[in-house]
Parts: C-alpha cells; sequence; structure tokens
C-alpha cells in the first residue's frame, strides 16, 4: 500500500504549555480544526476525558481520533481512523518546541492509502499538506485570542452579469503568487481610481490554476470596467467575463484564513453539490478593502460558476 508521510510547522504566539494544553484536549480540537471549519453542523462527540473525539458530517465523512501516548509538555501522539469516505488509518504527533516569543509547533502524518489509490499519493500529501498549513494558522488564533478569526458563511446560487475588465495576468510559482497578486492590485488600484469608466471597488481575481501537486499559480487580477481604455500599460490586458450562475461562500476574516473558504468550495464540488461549468475559472470578489479595515473584518467572496 503506498504510504504517505506529512510534516507542517508553525510558529505560535501563545505559551508553549497553553498550546500543549489546548492539544491535549480533544474538545478544543473542533475550534480550529481546518475540516469541521468546512461543515459547522457536522456532528461531534468527544469522551469524558477529552482523548477521543469522533466525527460525523455529510462533508467530513466519519472518522475518530484519539491520543495513545505523550510527553508532557513535549509532544503527543493521536491514533487518527477515517471509516467514511473510505477506510484507513494515519499515526499522528504534534511535537511541542519553546521558541522567542512563542512555540513552534510540528504537525506529523504517517500513513497509507488504500491499495486502488496509490496514484493518488503526492495530490493526497499536497491537499493534506495545505489542510495542516490551513489548521497551524487557525490554531494560532486560537491559543493566542481565544477564538479563530476565520468565519464562512454560504449564499447560495445567483446569477452575475456579463464583466468587462482591465487586468494582469500572470503564471508562477505557488510560493510566490500571494505576493505578487498583492503588487498586481497595488499597480491596478491607481490607474482604475484615475478612469471614471473602471470600477476599482469591484475588483476580482480569477484562478485559472492552483496546482498544489506541481507547485504552480496562474491568475488575472483584474477590474471591471464600462468601456475598455485605450491607453493601458505594457502587459496589461483585457477582457469579458460571460455572465454566469455561480455557488459562493463569504469569508470574514484575515486574508491569509482564505484557503478555509476555498478548501470549503473545492470540497462541495467534490461531493457534488453543484457542478462546475468547464472554461469558466473560480473568482474572488471583495466586499472591502484592507487599506481601511481592520484584518478580523475584512470580507472576501469566493465564487464557483455552476450549471
Amino acid at each position: 500500500m503506498p504510504k504517505m508521510n506529512i510534516v507542517r510547522r508553525q510558529k505560535i504566539d501563545a505559551d508553549p504549555q497553553k498550546v500543549y494544553q489546548i492539544l491535549a484536549d480533544m474538545s478544543s480540537w473542533q475550534k480550529w480544526s481546518p475540516w469541521l471549519i468546512m461543515e459547522q453542523d457536522a456532528k461531534v462527540d468527544v469522551n469524558a476525558d477529552v482523548t477521543q473525539y469522533k466525527w460525523t458530517g455529510k462533508r467530513v465523512g466519519e472518522g475518530e481520533m484519539q491520543i495513545t501516548d505523550q510527553q508532557p509538555g513535549e509532544w503527543i501522539d493521536y491514533d487518527l481512523s477515517f471509516y467514511k469516505p473510505w477506510k484507513s488509518k494515519a499515526k499522528i504527533r504534534m511535537k511541542v518546541n519553546p521558541v522567542e516569543g512563542g512555540t513552534d509547533v510540528e504537525w506529523h502524518m504517517d500513513s497509507k492509502l488504500p491499495w486502488f489509490m496509490w496514484w493518488m499519493r503526492k495530490p493526497m500529501e499536497a491537499y493534506l499538506g495545505n489542510d495542516y498549513e490551513r489548521g497551524l494558522l487557525l490554531l494560532n488564533d486560537y491559543a493566542k485570542d481565544g477564538e479563530v478569526h476565520s468565519h464562512l458563511r454560504e449564499q447560495g446560487r445567483v446569477q452575475l452579469p456579463a464583466t468587462k475588465w482591465v487586468g494582469i495576468s500572470r503564471s508562477m510559482p505557488l510560493a510566490e503568487a500571494p505576493a505578487q497578486m498583492g503588487k498586481d492590485f497595488q499597480a491596478l488600484m491607481p490607474y482604475a481610481h484615475q478612469d471614471n469608466d473602471l470600477r476599482p471597488h469591484e475588483a476580482f481575481c480569477v484562478y485559472h490554476k492552483w496546482d498544489m501537486v506541481k507547485g504552480k499559480a496562474s491568475w488575472t487580477a483584474a477590474v471591471p470596467c464600462d468601456t475598455v481604455p485605450v491607453d493601458l500599460p505594457a502587459g496589461w490586458k483585457v477582457g469579458e467575463r460571460p455572465a454566469c450562475i455561480v455557488e459562493t461562500v463569504e469569508h470574514t476574516g484575515p486574508y491569509q484564513h482564505i484557503g478555509n473558504a476555498w478548501a470549503m468550495m473545492a470540497n462541495r464540488a467534490r461531493n457534488k453539490e453543484f457542478k462546475t461549468v468547464k472554461g469558466l475559472h473560480p473568482f474572488e470578489t471583495y466586499g472591502n478593502s484592507p487599506m481601511d479595515t481592520a484584518p478580523n473584518d475584512l470580507i472576501s467572496r469566493i465564487h464557483f460558476p455552476v450549471k
């Protein structure tokens, strides 16, 4: 059976003993779980001594995790069992290391895929690794502030009109993408504010490709326009987003947590809650601006064009 090994780490801005206690209390996991955030009404049962929890949900499947061993203040071992959508088992270790200003947490997983999924090893390592990264960011919120600052709200299905746009398209390594996206919008906004035919408050970003396995991304950062300008800077593009019906989830919180909204929508698509339209790529829109909005109050929306 194909083996999987995943390791992710994150500095947590809290005392090591506090972080350790959170990880040792299974009732706290549902507060910052990168999976349960996608399904708030999933059923979760925690045993009396908070060393085991079970979950059942339409999106998150069914499984359980329990503590099997620990070195107080240093590490905790868990057995993880999945029952649905398929059966598998994994060994988990959370390591807690004091560092200046907080705690370094390492999240380890060793597992095996079912034999018929041998071809999914690399994608699963990439997807689960991303889940761990999202989870560690949520753990940082919870350990530091007692709550996570990432809130998801499904908005259902709406019809959007066709939209002309001016934008900047990129393709580059995934690790460089977030910073470059910010630079692209910083370049677009001054130009957009100078042209009355552009609508900077309706800026959006189309995700053409976000390949976590190959580590590549391509996107277009865009501003809608009523008429296409004729004096665009070199390398900028114009285009039109066709009229479409979209399924939308709204995220409120720092942009570093936007992956939770994307993960929810990808999970819903895999579960066939809707059918996406081939050739129409998902996109983000923004309810307010980071220039005058506190990070915890930022609103971003993820839209998937659907049939």
